[in-house]
């Protein structure tokens, strides 16, 4: 089983924001459809996994953009599992352009819960790997603690419809950004270095969210609420300077 998978997408222009940088939704997304991929080559998939009544849940992801990438370019999305601690299971991803440049960094934390009872199963060992697992970590610093928000400068409700709920019944991890983004409103001279995202609940279709922003220099911090006050999710995106 091999210890690494790569896939090459052709960039769209709906992978792009007005000011023709990479959304944020799209570079989740290609982090979540290399994860899945590689799931199924080595054996603990989707399927793999629901026929132990597990499912897995991404809870945190983050990255960084080192260089643009252009429209309709080809990008090759490289993912790696790090060997897991305890029950947390740690993925790696780099984006790199066509001359093998690193254009994004990335890293998430998933976990597995079963079906029916909710609750995260400690599965060390899960993953097995003939060929051994990388080393490589992308970030060689502890991923940042995201601040609370405690006096948000604005606040925007959300109400999650069909579209954006998934296979697993619940709002898809990647459009999570896209309330991010909403709710943050950068102007033209704002451009995002970093980006990460904490889940701490499923947000169900036709569930209001309140989305809080608070702006510090160089620096958003956003929280997603529920209507009975659960934070639901929580996000940092840090600026070039």
């Amino acid at each position: 089983m091999a210890n690494f998978h790569l896939s090459e997408y052709k960039l769209r222009t709906s992978d792009f924001d007005s000011r023709r940088r990479l959304q944020p939704a799209s570079i989740l997304d290609f982090f979540q459809d290399v994860a899945g991929e590689h799931a199924d080559e080595i054996g603990v998939g989707r399927k793999d996994v629901l026929a132990q009544n597990l499912v897995w849940v991404v809870v945190k992801v983050r990255y960084q953009i080192l260089r643009d990438i252009p429209i309709y370019a080809n990008v090759r999305v490289r993912t790696w599992p790090l060997e897991s601690n305890r029950a947390i299971f740690r993925r790696e991803y780099v984006i790199e352009n066509e001359a093998g440049e690193e254009c994004v960094l990335g890293s998430s934390e998933w976990v597995l819960m079963h079906v029916e009872k909710r609750r995260i199963v400690p599965a060390r060992g899960m993953i097995k790997l003939s060929d051994g697992f990388l080393t490589r970590t992308v970030f060689t610093e502890n991923a940042p603690r995201i601040p609370d928000v405690a006096q948000p400068d604005k606040t925007l409700c959300i109400v999650p419809r069909a579209s954006q709920i998934d296979v697993n019944g619940h709002v898809n991890n990647t459009k999570y950004a896209n309330f991010v983004l909403d709710a943050a409103d950068l102007d033209d001279s704002e451009i995002i270095d970093t980006f990460a995202i904490e889940y701490h609940r499923e947000i169900r279709k036709d569930s209001p969210v309140t989305v809080q922003v608070m702006r510090t220099p160089g620096q958003i911090t956003v929280k997603g609420v529920s209507e009975s006050g659960e934070k639901m999710f929580s996000a940092m995106i840090t600026l070039k300077a």
